[in-house]
């Protein structure tokens, strides 16, 4: 779970930063939690508010009430918990000193799962890269194959060859790739009678599953053929950390590989006959319209006959571009301009609601709590109190 920051805005709905209380009068107890209170099952709820103040170490507040989603805090300041707010604090790699008020009696919450405070580790990892080889070939090239308990990734930078695969022939061409599975037999030999140059990689996996990119071409897009350039050049140039910045590199371009291909039944709804950079232009276009127009009615249809295409491909373009439809992306730079217009405080709540076009205050206030999470009154005030 994403780590927040305990501020007006991220904080509003769970409770608020308060000033120094333990000298306050009011009875509080000092909580000690060592690194070993990192997770928990269970979360507190008093009915009445709580006061925590951190006083030495690292820890975390993890907060969630009817109508807010469960968030992990940092505990760096005092504050007091809505009396509808469940909570439970946890030490943060640290011993975690804190001091607490609140009612002798509460009710215990189960969580749902194990609440852990930790901060982000990755789903995928390669642990150590065993080798790096650039060949480079002017005449025939066969390679009888292989199969070895680790994975590798071949890269074509120069020409094209087949690869077989479990008796399965694939054709890789410049600019594509595949990986090959532990203990997955593959051969290699060239086709086409000209030059040509590959990279191999070979690494071990020690968290995650990628059998999403295996017995398949991986074309190389633009940032994945960026990252291939660089782990080409760290091999050739062989600089201080070369190695890790090889490892840091094969990473994006596993990571990057596994977001293409879940983008795949998206994008192939577009007309492949249209450059990348033409539709790019595109969504441009149809972007700046909107920025221009947001105090406007904005119809597809209106955005279609300003850039010239139709109405279907244009909401075909904005979900395979942004993964979102024209809509909804109107409503959020809409509620963007909105949060704009309520930080200068030249305009009323409802003023800001008609000026973006929302049918109601009622439903503009629902909308931007959903985006922003809390409605525009809340904001407006928390913007004031800054």
């Amino acid at each position: 779970m994403k780590l927040s920051e305990i501020n007006a805005i991220e904080f509003s709905g769970y409770g608020k930063i308060v000033k120094k209380f333990s000298e306050s009068g009011i009875p509080w107890k000092q909580i000690t939690l060592s690194p070993t209170g990192d997770r928990s099952e269970e979360l507190w709820r008093y009915g009445r508010p709580v006061y925590l103040e951190p006083l030495e170490g690292t820890g975390v507040v993890f907060a969630e009430t009817d109508s807010m989603p469960l968030k992990m805090f940092l505990l760096d300041k005092p504050i007091v918990l809505e009396p509808t707010c469940s909570f439970c604090i946890l030490s943060y790699y640290s011993d975690f000193y804190c001091i607490m008020a609140a009612p002798d009696t509460r009710e215990t919450v189960r969580s749902g799962s194990v609440l852990t405070a930790s901060g982000i580790y990755p789903n995928i990892m390669a642990e150590r890269i065993n080798t790096v080889l650039y060949q480079e070939r002017t005449g025939k090239f066969s390679f009888k194959g292989e199969k070895h308990p680790y994975w590798e990734l071949t890269y074509m930078d120069v020409g094209k060859m087949v690869c077989t695969v479990d008796g399965k022939d694939y054709e890789l061409k410049k600019g594509e790739m595949m990986f090959f599975a532990p203990m997955q037999y593959h051969s290699q030999w060239e086709t086409g009678g000209g030059p040509l140059a590959f990279l191999t990689v070979t690494f071990e996996l020690s968290e995650g599953d990628m059998t999403l990119l295996t017995d398949r071409i991986l074309p190389a897009n633009a940032e994945i053929h960026r990252v291939m350039k660089l782990i080409l050049s760290e091999y050739r140039e062989d600089n201080i950390y070369s190695g890790g910045m090889i490892l840091a590199a094969l990473m994006q371009v596993i990571i990057l590989s596994i977001r293409s291909l879940r983008q795949e039944n998206i994008t192939a709804t577009v007309p492949s006959n249209v450059s990348d950079k033409t539709k790019n232009e595109i969504v441009q276009r149809c972007m700046q319209i909107i920025d221009g127009n947001l105090e406007t009615r904005i119809t597809l249809e209106m955005l279609a006959k300003k850039v010239c295409v139709s109405t279907s491909y244009i909401s075909k373009l904005f979900r395979a571009e942004l993964g979102i439809g024209v809509s909804v992306f109107i409503r959020e730079r809409r509620l963007e301009r909105a949060k704009e217009l309520i930080r200068s405080g030249e305009y009323t709540i409802t003023q800001v609601s008609d000026m973006m076009g929302f049918c109601s205050v009622t439903y503009f206030s629902t909308e931007f709590k959903k985006k922003f999470g809390m409605n525009p009154s809340d904001y407006s005030r928390s913007i004031t109190a800054l």
